[in-house]
């Protein structure tokens, strides 16, 4: 049965899209320092515990959305509006120093900041309807980007770079697990993006998530398996895989590559700023979108200035995200529950 259309709603194939996208190009983006000890194989270890605990953590988020909109709740909404707007600009400055990094060494980073946030605040008030119709497109040229990044290097490929498997202690490894749940920020965004959603919204919710992880743990292991030990020591192992990439009639696709990067990083970023713009309770949409790019700047502008992206503690993205994601859902069932409980007392 074809579901009927609905102005300002997304499909469920749009959502998921949206979710897959965002979750990937955490991985497109993610440099060794960034991860704790080597890049080894049993990150795939840590990659499956993560997804273990984020589908954990994801009920709460899930029943919320689908019981009760906490966003009713001007503080509440506004704070995430807040928390959208802090990780949007983490996710802005990590994709600058990348892009500074790979790109135009020279380059000043917050000018890539600076264009993406500004082209993204445009986008953010176009309403989600064309934010989902992008990510349609994303979605394709970017999976197709990853699948041609692990065919095209297979040249390259060792299995016996994947041993030893395990090299990390498994503090190290537990550790790890937790960076990569902290980095799956789309169960939060799931909570602002589901009633704008035309359909179901929970298997585009795990499949999106899923489907991003699987895709992560293969591209890891084709980046180890095709660089071995120059793994570690590139900052960009993922990128570096793709720079040897190759095809008969055109051999530099790390520029290609790089493309479709950006477009995931551009439809990353007006999603965290339609999303803070819709929490935020007052005012025009679009007056919304631009404060909450305005903030992100300044934000990112900080980071970037006074190098604490690269100083900033794990804890800074591990607590906010559990906060954020577990204990403020949690709380709301629980004070729901405990309403709906007084109300029944008082009935009789």
């Amino acid at each position: 049965m074809l579901t009927k259309y609905k102005r300002n709603m997304i499909s469920s194939f749009n959502l998921f899209a949206i979710i897959f996208v965002c979750r990937l190009l955490v991985a497109f983006t993610a440099s060794t320092g960034f991860i704790v000890g080597e890049y080894t194989p049993d990150i795939v270890i840590s990659a499956i515990i993560g997804l273990v605990i984020v589908f954990l953590i994801s009920i709460p988020c899930v029943y919320v959305a689908k019981n009760k909109n906490m966003f009713e709740n001007k503080w509440i909404s506004t704070l995430y509006a807040f928390y959208f707007i802090y990780v949007g600009s983490i996710s802005v400055s990590k994709f600058s120093y990348f892009a500074s990094t790979e790109l135009d060494p020279n380059a000043k980073i917050i000018f890539f900041s600076a264009m993406i946030i500004i082209a993204c605040t445009y986008t953010a008030t176009l309403g989600i309807e064309s934010i989902s119709r992008f990510a349609s497109f994303v979605f394709i040229i970017v999976l197709l980007g990853a699948v041609s990044i692990g065919l095209l290097s297979s040249s390259s490929f060792s299995v016996l770079n994947l041993f030893p498997f395990t090299k990390n202690p498994i503090k190290t490894i537990l550790i790890n697990s937790l960076i990569i749940t902290a980095d799956t920020n789309e169960i939060i965004l799931f909570l602002a993006l589901s009633p704008k959603v035309n359909g179901k919204t929970k298997k585009p919710l795990y499949c999106g998530i899923t489907l991003s992880i699987i895709s992560i743990i293969i591209m890891i292991l084709v980046t180890i398996a095709s660089l071995g030990d120059a793994a570690t020591l590139s900052a960009y192992p993922i990128f570096a895989m793709a720079q040897i990439s190759t095809f008969e009639f055109f051999e530099r696709l790390d520029s290609v590559y790089m493309a479709f990067w950006i477009f995931a990083a551009f439809l990353k970023t007006s999603v965290y700023l339609y999303s803070s713009a819709t929490l935020l309770k007052r005012g025009k949409h679009k007056n919304k979108c631009l404060i909450s790019g305005i903030l992100m700047f300044i934000f990112s502008f900080i980071m970037i200035n006074f190098n604490l992206f690269a100083k900033i503690q794990k804890a800074a993205l591990i607590i906010p995200f559990f906060v954020f994601a577990l204990i403020i859902p949690l709380l709301q069932i629980i004070f729901n529950k405990k309403s709906k409980g007084e109300k029944l007392l008082e009935s009789f």
